[in-house]
């Protein structure tokens, strides 16, 4: 369920080297495989209030989709704001993103969140067994926080896949709309239909809808192609910055 990669096949192989005569592999540039793309990625996303619109910003793996969030994030919440993720949760290798993983800084030898960083316990739960004091943690780890950034990662692959209990995801989004902040799924592990059950994200049938979701090289099988789905109302200050982005997909 959770290669990282995937197994080349001869069939697979000829597929990726006609594609790649076919496209140009940076986004600056026009392209109309770009926009169907993403045009297919807004279809497999949650409806958005009216008024608002899922934006699709393509990038060249997880961690630069989970570095381009948090960035997003901090144009729109402030450089200083909270930052919530969860123990044993892991998001990329990018300097910004170690400070996001905890499964990463207790190897570099942090024993719990610095300041400025408050850790969401890791629900393992068996069943409905102690569901509930994982709910009040939500509570708990939330309480007091003013536009904070929330970054979850859906399955927490290296911790074990471990799947959130019924009504922890909805809980999390609810404290995060009551702080004003903003919800992150980090779906590199866990987009394009990697849970099965007809669901091609893993937050799906959870009852919550984040603000950004992200996904990695799954998405182009393999090729350096991933992405980061923001809602437009979420990119409206990081585009407001005036820094442009743009990949040429490695």
């Amino acid at each position: 369920m959770f290669r990282q990669s995937v197994t080349q096949t001869p069939v697979l192989a000829q597929a990726v080297s006609q594609q790649m005569n076919l496209v140009n592999t940076n986004t600056r540039y026009l392209h109309p495989s770009f926009e169907a793309l993403k045009s297919k990625l807004q279809s497999t996303l949650p409806p958005l209030p009216p008024g608002d619109t899922w934006k699709v910003v393509l990038t060249n793996s997880g961690s630069e989709s989970n570095d381009l969030a948090l960035r997003v994030a901090s144009s729109r919440n402030g450089p200083k704001a909270t930052l919530v993720t969860t123990e044993h949760g892991y998001h990329g290798h990018t300097e910004l993103l170690i400070k996001a993983s905890p499964y990463k800084l207790k190897k570099l030898g942090a024993s719990g969140p610095d300041e400025g960083t408050r850790w969401l316990r890791a629900p393992l739960v068996r069943g409905r067994d102690g569901a509930e004091d994982f709910l009040r943690d939500v509570d708990v780890t939330m309480k007091g926080l003013r536009r904070p950034t929330v970054i979850y990662e859906i399955g927490m692959s290296v911790a074990g896949c471990v799947i959130p209990p019924e009504g922890y995801l909805s809980r999390l989004e609810e404290r995060v709309r009551e702080a004003d902040g903003l919800l992150i799924f980090d779906c590199v592990q866990t987009g394009c239909g990697r849970f099965g059950k007809g669901k091609w994200w893993g937050f799906e049938g959870h009852g919550a809808v984040p603000d950004m979701v992200t996904v990695g090289k799954p998405l182009g099988g393999g090729v350096a192609v991933s992405a980061l789905a923001v809602r437009a109302s979420t990119l409206d200050a990081f585009e407001a910055t005036g820094v442009e982005y743009f990949n040429t997909f490695g």
